[in-house]
């Protein structure tokens, strides 16, 4: 039987809350990413969801600051 965790990787897009446990960042840490055109997101109504390609293009960005 698969756990919580395990199953939000099974998503196809994530709330800010799920990101954010995701990365150990904060819901502020997220917005000002946002705010910086550093983490794209996309709406659903007044939701904001981060899709698994968001998310990857997101890793990649930070992977390329850190080298």
């Amino acid at each position: 039987m698969k756990s919580n965790f395990d199953n939000q990787f099974d998503k196809k897009a994530f709330t800010i809350d799920e990101w954010c446990r995701m990365w150990g960042c904060g819901r502020n840490t997220a917005y000002n990413e946002i705010a910086k055109g550093h983490l794209e997101t996309i709406k659903i109504g007044r939701c904001r969801r981060i899709t698994r390609e968001q998310n990857e293009r997101y890793r990649k960005l930070k992977e390329g600051q850190a080298a």
